[in-house]
């Protein structure tokens, strides 16, 4: 939540400082809030996240209210948008049971919905969609709806 916060804050290097240091405390069995966090990584690529950021009135003495940050949003080279496929992703679960019930509680509001997995963790799951941008616009819509998804691919486990 704290680096999604900052990059709503337009503090990118906030944000990647604190994506940095989750990606390398959280561990690897985690692997759902890797996804949620490797989500973020592609805003980082023009950040420096190896130094600390310094205060506040440091910051703002050496910032340029007038340059636009240098962060690029989609670095998915246009080969491969073309051939991947990514999913809108609600929840996920240890049991197949709770991801079934939330299923059936969005198919009930009228929502094409998903169980992905055949194993621990259950991913629940919503569309398909040719590029990430068609993804994102349709997660904004959900929002809109009150149901928070994120942005992935889909994987092997996912048909």
């Amino acid at each position: 939540m704290l680096v999604r916060l900052a990059f709503d804050q337009n503090e990118p290097q906030h944000a990647c400082v604190a994506l940095r240091r989750a990606l390398q405390d959280v561990p690897a069995t985690e692997v759902e809030l890797h996804n949620q966090l490797d989500y973020f990584s592609p805003r980082c690529v023009n950040v420096d996240s190896t130094r600390a950021v310094g205060t506040a009135s440091r910051d703002s003495a050496r910032r340029d209210s007038t340059a636009a940050p240098t962060v690029r949003r989609d670095t998915t080279p246009a080969t491969r948008a073309s051939k991947a496929r990514y999913t809108l992703q609600v929840a996920a679960y240890g049991s197949k049971a709770d991801a079934d019930a939330l299923a059936k509680r969005l198919k009930a509001r009228g929502i094409d919905v998903r169980v992905a997995g055949t194993a621990r963790m259950f991913r629940v799951r919503i569309g398909r969609y040719e590029t990430r941008a068609a993804a994102a616009a349709a997660a904004r819509e959900l929002k809109a709806k009150k149901i928070d998804a994120f942005v992935t691919e889909i994987g092997g486990d996912d048909k």
